[in-house]
């Protein structure tokens, strides 16, 4: 009995390991080598904001070779989940928060040397 549970549990974690390298290689052949100037761009609105942006750093740290920051838009976000997303943008530097009004000021500026976190 032992022998069998051991054996399915070496049998599930060779294909976790072997989906993990799957994602890996998947990535690297996908994803471009140079970053440029690329961002990953989070709508943010209501209550729901932290999980987005928490969501959308997580995609950022998947991709961070295509690209490593976080543009988010508050479009109206309420209550304690706006200070949270501010002390998420302190906490990690790889996090733009503007509001939805200055948005468009910002995407004519030109060059984006911002997105130069590196």
């Amino acid at each position: 009995m032992f022998e069998t549970i051991m054996s399915v549990l070496c049998v599930l974690l060779a294909l976790t390991g072997l989906s993990w390298l799957i994602r890996w290689t998947a990535m690297r052949i996908m994803v471009p080598k140079s970053r440029g100037r690329r961002a990953l761009l989070v709508l943010l609105e209501g209550d729901d904001a932290e999980i987005e942006l928490r969501a959308a750093l997580e995609c950022a740290r998947w991709a961070e070779r295509c690209c490593s920051t976080v543009l988010a838009v508050d479009c109206g976000v309420t209550g304690r989940a706006k200070s949270v997303c501010y002390k998420l943008c302190q906490e990690y530097g790889n996090i733009l928060l503007l509001p939805v009004e200055e948005l468009p000021a910002f995407l004519r500026r030109a060059p984006w040397d911002i997105f130069k976190i590196d």
